[in-house]
């Protein structure tokens, strides 16, 4: 006699199942130990002042201005808050006719980079991080 009356369950799927939902709460624990809350980052200025914002939040939300554009991959979110954290306390200001920015906010922090096109005193390690936050953008 079987005692489970559902016999298209399959005990390797449910594991799977199982395993997947675990992953994701450590993912998303991993993501709160970052201290980050979001990243907003975009670009401004040029004859028509326009800015142009992009918001990852801690679960993977991308927002451009205030739309939902997509979610992404938790684990590509914590990977991404812990290359803000690295840069969380980094300084800098020098804004141009063009400028990109990022604002990493942390529980009690708000830290903006702004750097104008061009710009070669800005760390390097910034504008990388800006090129990894661009290609979520895609």
């Amino acid at each position: 006699m079987n005692l489970f009356p559902i016999k298209s369950l399959n005990y390797s799927k449910l594991i799977f199942l199982l395993f997947l939902s675990l992953s994701a709460c450590m993912t998303s624990s991993k993501i709160a130990e970052t201290e980050i809350e979001f990243v907003q980052f975009g670009t401004g200025g040029g004859f028509t002042g326009e800015i142009k914002t992009y918001m990852l939040n801690s679960r993977g939300e991308l927002f451009e201005n205030d739309s939902l554009l997509k979610s992404i991959d938790l684990k590509a979110t914590l990977t991404l808050f812990k290359l803000a954290k690295e840069i969380s306390d980094y300084e800098f200001k020098e804004t141009g006719n063009m400028y990109s920015y990022i604002i990493i906010k942390k529980r009690e922090i708000t830290n903006r980079i702004v750097w104008s096109f061009g710009n070669t005193k800005v760390n390097q390690d910034v504008i990388e991080f800006y090129k990894k936050l661009k290609t979520t953008t895609k």
